[in-house]
């Protein structure tokens, strides 16, 4: 199967640390991003380190790019709100709405009808990177499907297996919401954790299945350091409730960012 092949009972979801739109050096690359958004054509896809009004990114709205793009809708969540920059083009401080905050998070792209969405802050150790989740209901050709979207803390395990389970307890009150469907359940994200450890361990201890584990040849690495070329498989797609129809990692499009996206065929019905 393609990456533009898909079997209509299926559904394409997919995660890809966008690296805030530039390339490791430092060079501008969203064009690059969308480039690969169109390529992979997903059903649903989970976005981290995402900007909005940062001087590193070009003041880019990427959220409503990537929404244009995919010819969505674009949920973003910022996970991290600071002040504006100058912006020199504009002759100093940033106009329109956003002029008060840069922001930084995660999004949830999706070209279907989003039934419900909310996020919600995760624990984090005093002084780190605030994280946050994404909990949405999509409604994928007739069928709900749950998905999270998450960017979990990196460098400590016992961190991130916390997180993991806010993640959980999320996850089950959206489902025990009054009118809430049944639907398969998917865990999509950077989670900063290899196989078998922190949030990881925790979401397949939950019977969440790894799709690379099920579907996915080879190691599977998402992450590659620029500089030493050692490289990891942290980022995952995680599915309760569904049947695995095969995994990859890359596009046919170069990737512009120091992660590989991650793509999953499930089947809801299998």
């Amino acid at each position: 199967m393609t990456l533009r092949e898909q079997s209509a009972a299926s559904v394409r979801v997919a995660t890809f640390n966008t690296h805030h739109g530039t390339a490791p050096d430092g060079r501008p690359a969203l064009d690059a991003c969308l480039r690969l958004l169109d390529d992979l054509a997903p059903d649903v896809i989970a976005l981290q380190e995402v900007d909005r009004g940062w001087r590193r990114s070009g003041f880019a709205d990427q959220p409503a790019r990537y929404a244009e793009g995919l010819g969505g809708r674009a949920l973003f969540a910022a996970n991290l709100r600071l002040p504006a920059e100058d912006d020199p083009a504009q002759g100093g401080a940033v106009r329109g709405s956003r002029a008060a905050a840069r922001e930084y998070g995660t999004v949830l792209l999706t070209r279907h009808p989003i039934l419900r969405a909310a996020h919600h802050p995760l624990p984090v150790p005093h002084g780190a990177e605030p994280r946050g989740v994404q909990v949405a209901l999509i409604d994928v050709r007739g069928v709900p499907i749950r998905v999270a979207g998450v960017h979990l803390h990196d460098g400590d395990d016992a961190v991130s297996a916390r997180q993991a389970e806010e993640v959980l307890r999320r996850l089950a009150a959206d489902e025990a919401a009054p009118g809430a469907p049944e639907a398969p359940e998917v865990v999509l994200g950077d989670l900063n954790a290899e196989p078998g450890r922190g949030g990881h361990r925790v979401l397949l201890d939950a019977g969440f299945a790894d799709a690379w584990a099920i579907a996915g040849t080879g190691p599977g690495r998402t992450f590659v350091d620029p500089e030493s070329g050692s490289g990891a498989r942290i980022d995952h797609v995680l599915v309760r409730g569904a049947a695995i129809v095969s995994a990859r990692v890359g596009s046919l499009v170069p990737t512009p960012s120091d992660h590989e996206p991650l793509i999953v065929e499930i089947s809801p019905r299998g």
